[in-house]
Formats: C-alpha cells, sequence, structure tokens
C-alpha cells in the first residue's frame, strides 16, 4: 500500500505540473499576443538565424515546444508563412526546449509559494486587464514548480526500494553508451505516455535533483523528449495536413535523429580522450545546444537529398483538399488563446483576399467592357472566401468545444462574426458584377450613371480600406467612428433615392432596366452594411 501511495504522489505532482503548464501557457500567450503575431507575420523574410529566434520565442510563448512545432506546421498549412520559414522555426523549438529546461531548473517549493502569495495580492488589490494576466503567468508558475517539488518528494521516496536503489547501481556502472541509450529508451516511453516535451523535462529535472542519476542518462532522456515531439508534430501532420507540411514536420525529425545518435558516438569518443571539470547540468546544456549544432550542419549539407527522399514519400497528389485550418484544431496541444491569435491571422488573409476582390470589382465597373475572364476571377475569390470562412466557423467551434475562457468565447464570437459578415460581402460583391454583366447583354449605362455607380462604390471601397487600418492597429477615435455611422446612413438614403431616380428616367423602357440596377445599389447598399458591421467589430463598439 505504501508503494501505491508513492506512485499516486508522484502522479500528483505531475497533474499540478500539468495544470501549472496549461495556466502559464495561457498567461503567456495573453501577454505576448502581439508577438506571437509579429512571428507568424513574414516579416522576417528569408534570414534562416531570424525565423530560427522565431521558433525559439514561439516555443516560450507556448511553454511547450510541442505545441509551437504544431502551430509552426499549422501556420504553412494554412498558407500563414512561407514554406522557407518552417524548418528554422522547427529547429528554434529546440532552443526553447532548452530555455524551459533552465527555467524548470529553478523550481523550490519555497519560491512556488511565495509566487503563489504574491500573485494572489497583487490580484486582490489591482483590478488591470494586464494584472490579471500577470497573475495567471504568476500562478502557472507557482503550480510548475510546485509539481516538481512534490514530484521530487515521492521520486526520494522510490529511491528507498531495494530494486530502485540496484537500478542505479547498475546505470552507475554501465558504459557511457550504454546510459546514452538507456536514457534514450526511457525519455522516448515517458514522451509518448505523456505526449508533452514540457512534462518529460520535467521528469529529467527531478532525476538531476535527485543527484544519483548520470548526466548522461538525463540528457539522452532530454534529447529522446525533443525527438518525440517531432514525431508527434509530424504523425499529427500526417493524419490531417496537405502534403506540403507533412514533408516540413519530417525535415527536422530526420535531421535531429542522425544528429542524436551522432552526437552519442562523439560524446563517447570525446569522453575517451578529454577531461573536463563541468558540472552535470553543464554538460547537460552544452550537449544539447552540440546536438542542435550537428542537426543544423546536417541539414544543410543533406537537405537536398532528404527533401527528394521525402517528396517520394509524400508528392503533392496525395491527400488533397484537406482543409487547411483543421490541423491546428485537431490537437489538445492547442490552447484556446494560441488558436486565437491564428484565427485572427487567418481574418487577417480574409480581409486581404476581400480587398483584392474590392479592386477587381472596381476595375470590372470601371470597364467599357464586361469580360467573362475578368468576372470569372471575381467568382472565384468569392469561393475562396467562402471556403476560408467555414473553416474559420468550424474550427473555432471544435476550440470552443475543447473549453475556453469567458473573454475567449466573446473573441470567438467576434471574430466568427467578422468572418461572416466578409462571408456576406463576398456574395453582395459577386452579385453586382453579375447584375452589372446581365445589364450590359442588352444595354449600357450612361458616362453619368457610371459614374455615379464608382462614386457609391469607391465610398464603401475607402470604408472597407478604414477597416483594414484598425485591423493593423490604428487607433479609431469616438469622432471617426461617429463619422462613419453618419456616413454609411447617408450612403444608404443616396443608394435608394439613386433606385427611384433611375426608374423614374426609364420607366418606359424594358422593366428588367430597372430590376438589374435596382439590385446593384441592393447589392452595394448590402456590402455597406457587411463593411459598417466589420468596421464597428474591429474598434470594439460591437
Amino acid at each position: 500500500m505504501e508503494y501505491l501511495q508513492t506512485i499516486l504522489f508522484f502522479i500528483s505532482g505531475l497533474a499540478i505540473f500539468y495544470y501549472g503548464q496549461r495556466i502559464i501557457s495561457a498567461g503567456i500567450q495573453s501577454l505576448g499576443s502581439g508577438a506571437i503575431k509579429h512571428i507568424a507575420s513574414d516579416i522576417d523574410g528569408k534570414n534562416f538565424v531570424v525565423n530560427f529566434w522565431n521558433g525559439a520565442r514561439l516555443s516560450l510563448l507556448a511553454f511547450s515546444p510541442t505545441m509551437a512545432n504544431i502551430v509552426t506546421v499549422g501556420l504553412v498549412n494554412a498558407n500563414l508563412i512561407r514554406k522557407n520559414r518552417v524548418i528554422p522555426m522547427l529547429f528554434g523549438s529546440v532552443i526553447g526546449a532548452v530555455a524551459i529546461f533552465l527555467i524548470l531548473m529553478l523550481s523550490r517549493q519555497e519560491l512556488a509559494l511565495n509566487l503563489m502569495a504574491f500573485a494572489l495580492i497583487i490580484g486582490l488589490i489591482f483590478s488591470q486587464r494586464f494584472v490579471r494576466k500577470l497573475t495567471k503567468l504568476l500562478f502557472g508558475l507557482a503550480f510548475l514548480f510546485l509539481g516538481i517539488s512534490v514530484m521530487h518528494e515521492s521520486f526520494v521516496s522510490l529511491l528507498t526500494w531495494n530494486f530502485v536503489q540496484d537500478l542505479v547501481v547498475r546505470l552507475v556502472d554501465y558504459s557511457l553508451f550504454t546510459n546514452l541509450l538507456i536514457g534514450f529508451v526511457i525519455g522516448s516511453v515517458i514522451s509518448f505516455i505523456l505526449r508533452s516535451q514540457t512534462m518529460t523535462l520535467a521528469i529529467a529535472v527531478v532525476m538531476i535533483f535527485t543527484r544519483v542519476f548520470p548526466a548522461s542518462v538525463c540528457f539522452s532522456i532530454i534529447c529522446a523528449s525533443t525527438l518525440s515531439s517531432f514525431f508527434i508534430n509530424f504523425n499529427t501532420a500526417r493524419k490531417v495536413a496537405r502534403p506540403l507540411a507533412i514533408r516540413l514536420s519530417l525535415h527536422p525529425l530526420v535531421h535531429y535523429l542522425v544528429a542524436t545518435f551522432a552526437s552519442f558516438l562523439l560524446i563517447v569518443i570525446i569522453d575517451h580522450n578529454v577531461e573536463t571539470t563541468v558540472g552535470n547540468l553543464g554538460l547537460i546544456i552544452v550537449g544539447q545546444f552540440f546536438v542542435i549544432s550537428l542537426a543544423i550542419l546536417n541539414y544543410f549539407f543533406f537537405k537536398n537529398i532528404v527533401s527528394e527522399l521525402i517528396k517520394g514519400m509524400y508528392p503533392d497528389a496525395k491527400f488533397k483538399d484537406r482543409p487547411k485550418l483543421k490541423f491546428l484544431g485537431e490537437r489538445r496541444h492547442i490552447s484556446s488563446t494560441m488558436a486565437y491569435v491564428l484565427v485572427e491571422l487567418e481574418i487577417g488573409k480574409l480581409l486581404d483576399i476581400v480587398s483584392r476582390m474590392f479592386e477587381k470589382c472596381h476595375e470590372y465597373i470601371e470597364s467599357p467592357t464586361k469580360g467573362a475572364r475578368a468576372l470569372a476571377k471575381i467568382k472565384d475569390y468569392e469561393k475562396i472566401i467562402d471556403n476560408i470562412q467555414l473553416e474559420i466557423n468550424d474550427f473555432i467551434s471544435k476550440v470552443i468545444a475543447n473549453g475556453a475562457e469567458e473573454v475567449e468565447s466573446r473573441n470567438a464570437i467576434k471574430l466568427m462574426q467578422i468572418a461572416s459578415d466578409l462571408e456576406q460581402l463576398a456574395d453582395s460583391l459577386d452579385k453586382l458584377t453579375t447584375m452589372l454583366t446581365k445589364y450590359y447583354e442588352n444595354w449600357k449605362l450612361s458616362a453619368d450613371e457610371t459614374d455615379r455607380l464608382l462614386s457609391y462604390f469607391s465610398e464603401v471601397q475607402s470604408l472597407y480600406q478604414r477597416s483594414i487600418a484598425v485591423y493593423k492597429g490604428q487607433v479609431a477615435t469616438e469622432e471617426e467612428i461617429n463619422e462613419v455611422v453618419v456616413s454609411t446612413r447617408e450612403l444608404k438614403r443616396h443608394l435608394m433615392t439613386e433606385r427611384e431616380d433611375f426608374a423614374k428616367v426609364h420607366h418606359k423602357e424594358d422593366g428588367r432596366k430597372h430590376i438589374y440596377y435596382s439590385d446593384m445599389m441592393t447589392s452595394i447598399s448590402v456590402v455597406r452594411a457587411n463593411v459598417r458591421e466589420v468596421y464597428l467589430l474591429l474598434t470594439g463598439v460591437i
């Protein structure tokens, strides 16, 4: 019974750690949502070093290298980042894992309790939103340290068991290479059971705290946790992602696997020929940088060969028509906070596509001829927007189903509404050009009528550009918001008047002319209403 209680005690520490990891992950991501957007943007281009650093930052912001890897491949799967940025970011997550490992090495029970007390005090005194996010982060960190403390105490009890003591003695007697292989097997088993690299790192920290396990075992456990993270990422991509994302997720797994076993052999050779006074922790950290350096060198020297092999396994013809956002929503590793940041990026892409559709429609209205090719391009944009909107709704629904806080749920509803408004807006733009095409099959608008149509359309298009500016961070004043509300109300009145005036001027002509022109004005009016709502949603008025 005592043995069972000790094991349950260790598992309870692991559970506390897991709970803390979820809290600190949400807290860091809430505070660093702007940084996540910047990382996911294509501002940094093709710079390998910067993208490598971005991968490390994303791993820290998620406080989970596994989540960072899944998010990175998910971003390229959704066409939110360029493919040449993915592999450096995936390699960078290893450095993020090392940073997380060093943070966990600071854990002490006293520090955990002090962090809890401090978080409670500032949470009671201050009520600002920033402080609430900060207290969440502090509570999460406190639970991490407390979980490690509980695991450490129970692990010390486990070391009193005779068969555990025998195992430790054997590890000391085994050769360095044997210990590396044993640690690798242990780390792989733990990682695949827990499906979390951060939790495996925590167990490695506990083993180091006991001061009885060889550094080689702890080092190889960490290496195994990194490989397991890459494998989980690849396996997830293989099931639901597109071929490009699958191929990119497999690259770091291959290169890091080769680098890991090459480093094992080199470490054995170095150990036989070089004496060192560096402590166990120093050896583990240096070893991790050594492995990642070998992996990057292996990538640069053999990336073309590996690329050809992987492309043969997962060609573009395989796994067609897979949803772009589904990959992000299928894993428990993706927190709701990270998910909503990614949906905001997808909304940004949707805004950009609608902007291009506006430009095409403007060109189409202005053109004296109404060609089928130009109209087909507008309809293509409308279909793309429909698909993205459906994926966003499906993705957000799954995230909410997995559990989300009240604030996040409100944000989710807002994002779904923006996506819905943009989809309806695109439908109305498509209808406007369709009606204009039907009109030109039999008649033509006069120069004055074309100018008025363009004037109304340009007014709505200008308002839409204001919405994009707000999305990109421009702050709208109360005066500007009131101006938009008044101007859109006036535009609606002008559109209704235009319908009536056109009917009066052409009342003796074919009735279809009135219907088509009326439908054009109605379409612009609906676009106006949708743009107005998108603007007000982005400014936070509704």
